[in-house]
């Protein structure tokens, strides 16, 4: 009886090690697969940064531009009401 629940607490013993060891490789699994996915994230995060500021720097162009040719548009005017 004594050998009988000693045998049978050594095989869940066993079962649980395994069961443990197959449950780590699954997080380190997972892990690498997050890790992979946070860099690409961090990269696409730090071209669309990239993209935006010079996506700003072509607005400020075409704000300037504007602000010229309205000027030379109020010029003209000016101009045709003398």
């Amino acid at each position: 009886m004594k050998n009988t629940l000693i045998g049978i607490l050594f095989i869940i013993s066993i079962g649980s090690l395994t069961f443990g060891f197959i449950q780590k490789g699954k997080v380190d699994e997972a892990q690498t697969v997050c890790d992979s996915q946070k860099r690409e994230l961090e990269n696409m995060a730090r071209d669309q940064q990239q993209r935006a500021a010079e996506f700003q720097k072509m607005a400020e162009q075409a704000h300037a531009e504007a602000v010229v040719q309205r000027t030379i548009c109020e010029e003209q005017l000016k101009a045709l009401k003398k």
